[in-house]
């Protein structure tokens, strides 16, 4: 076989002078449209994660209302989308937490500074660098913080300073902050739910307290204030008594007004369920001796009581209240609307002190069958508590009455002009004595 050498090689090359076979002709293509059965698409991460399913086989699939899957074709999800918090984590900003807001104490803070500068100059003398917060030795308390300063030049550290007063107490242990003792305090005095307290928070940038160490907190400052509140009203009590000696007024009865809170309107069940519509109740009952009008007592109704519902989801036959933990005031069968039980219940904490308060007049826009005299210690008097009803209230019924009146034929003026001006009278009565 002979070998092949250069020469044998030419025979395969294009020789000069060469005219390709379709030389000027060009391509028409396919006259028939091609149709793809099965449409392709890449979705991208999160619309990926969003609609599609994996069945038992391990296919992916898409699926309509009704459950008729889609002809497409599933490729691997693309790239996840830019958004915008992805903008806060980029190659520029190493350290995004330098980026929120802390809240400090100020003199604590300028103290830990000003320590800082000093050590530092004294230590490493010859040292430019600038001082910076210490990120991976912080330590979070809730809101508060445990902080030190580091130097970004040299390896100085300073000590760790906590940024926050404690509360005062005896024995050992950790000490609580002030900073999540009041913001428990000012949570419970809002409607705000914890995590909407949260969210107020990281809307101003500020990193906030787990829920859990919130709801910690409220469960333990809750229990103060209600203590606290019991003795501030039971020192208004006190004080009303002591106003009314000084008057020449010992032992004499005092006018009340009182009306209850419901977490939702009582008439918005109508006609949308056969359950009533709250499940907690609020009855204040102020004093009418003086012009402040205090609060001198307070009923909380609730009827919620969630370990008492996974009980009983259980199998466990357990009654609210009255179940180890249960955080229920009242049955569930109770009727919440019924301000006279309320009033009652009030009307007992004021005698329950040792010089009670005996009330005579009571005002209420709810039911006006108050409990005259039950439960009320005797003084000397046995006059039953007289019901009024509030001026706006009084007001509007008068008119329902002359608007009657007027229906019935009792006004006999035949000019229209002469009763339509009569109607004004009567009616602006009762206006300028409402409140």
């Amino acid at each position: 076989m002979p070998k092949k050498g250069p020469k044998s090689l030419h025979q395969h090359q294009y020789k000069k002078g060469n005219i390709p076979h379709n030389k000027g002709q060009k391509s028409t293509g396919t006259t028939s449209p091609v149709q793809c059965l099965c449409p392709i698409r890449r979705l991208s991460k999160e619309e990926f994660q969003d609609v599609v399913q994996q069945q038992k086989d391990g296919i992916f699939t898409i699926s309509d209302a009704e459950r008729r899957g889609s002809q497409m074709k599933i490729l691997r999800p693309g790239p996840s989308e830019v958004q915008l918090v992805d903008s806060y984590t980029d190659a520029e900003s190493p350290n995004p937490n330098s980026r929120l807001y802390k809240v400090l104490h100020q003199e604590k803070t300028a103290k830990l500074w000003n320590h800082a500068f000093k050590e530092h100059s004294q230590k490493f003398p010859d040292c430019d660098g600038s001082l910076d917060w210490n990120q991976h030795g912080e330590e979070k308390r809730g809101l508060a913080w445990i902080l030190s300063i580091r130097c970004k030049k040299c390896h100085y550290t300073s000590h760790r300073e906590k940024l926050y007063e404690e509360v005062s107490r005896s024995g050992r242990g950790r000490r609580a902050a002030q900073l999540n003792v009041v913001m428990a305090v000012g949570h419970l005095g809002t409607s705000l739910t914890t995590e909407g307290m949260r969210g107020m928070l990281l809307g101003a940038n500020i990193e906030p307290a787990s829920a859990t160490n919130i709801h910690q907190t409220c469960n333990k400052v809750g229990k103060i204030i209600t203590d606290v509140n019991k003795n501030s009203m039971k020192k208004i009590r006190q004080d009303i008594q002591e106003l009314n000696e000084k008057c020449g007024l010992a032992n004499t009865p005092i006018r009340a007004e009182g009306d209850a809170r419901y977490n939702n309107a009582t008439f918005s069940a109508i006609g949308k369920t056969p359950f009533q519509a709250a499940t907690q109740v609020t009855y204040t009952l102020s004093e009418n001796v003086t012009k402040k009008k205090n609060v001198v007592a307070v009923f909380c109704g609730n009827k919620l009581c969630k370990k008492g519902t996974y009980l009983r989801a259980k199998g466990k036959e357990v009654t609210c209240p009255g179940h180890e933990g249960c955080t229920a005031t009242i049955p569930p069968e109770t009727t919440i609307g019924d301000e006279k039980r309320w009033a009652a219940e009030c009307i007992s904490e004021l005698q329950s002190d040792d010089r009670p308060l005996i009330i005579s007049h009571f005002t209420s826009d709810g039911d006006r069958n108050i409990p005259h005299n039950r439960g009320q210690k005797s003084t000397g008097t046995t006059s039953p508590v007289q019901c009024l009803c509030p001026i706006r209230r009084l007001s509007k019924e008068e008119f329902q009455d002359v608007v009657q009146q007027q229906q019935d034929g009792i006004f006999t003026i035949s000019d229209a002009e002469r009763r339509g001006s009569q109607m004004k009278i009567l009616q602006s009565g009762p206006v300028k004595c409402s409140w």
